[in-house]
């Protein structure tokens, strides 16, 4: 199985994360039938070949995917795709990274 570890901070309050990890939610499980579910802070999601979890803490969140047999082929593609979605719609950097101007 081949995983894809993500982590990066944000500015965002906990409570606004939420909400816009709700809104990815939505679109994944209409696009791709993801099915997802909160426990506390943890977004548990799942799929035929995919699971995962994402994170929140104090301005970082933390995404693993767990790509199954026939995703795995296609791990360089999703990751970069994965990241790109999290800085748009988390206004997210990678951690150790600063923002403009900090």
């Amino acid at each position: 199985m081949s995983t894809i570890s993500i982590r990066r901070n944000h500015g965002l309050s906990h409570a606004r994360a939420v909400e816009v990890a709700g809104a990815i939610a939505i679109r994944l499980k209409k696009d791709y039938g993801v099915i997802s579910q909160w426990q506390g802070s943890v977004m548990h999601f799942k799929r035929p070949g995919l699971s995962g979890t994402l994170t929140f803490n104090a301005g970082q969140l933390a995404l693993d995917v767990h790509l199954g047999f026939l995703l795995a082929a296609l791990r360089n593609n999703i990751a970069k795709s994965i990241e790109q979605k999290l800085d748009e719609e988390f206004g997210a950097v990678p951690v150790g990274s600063k923002r403009g101007g900090e």
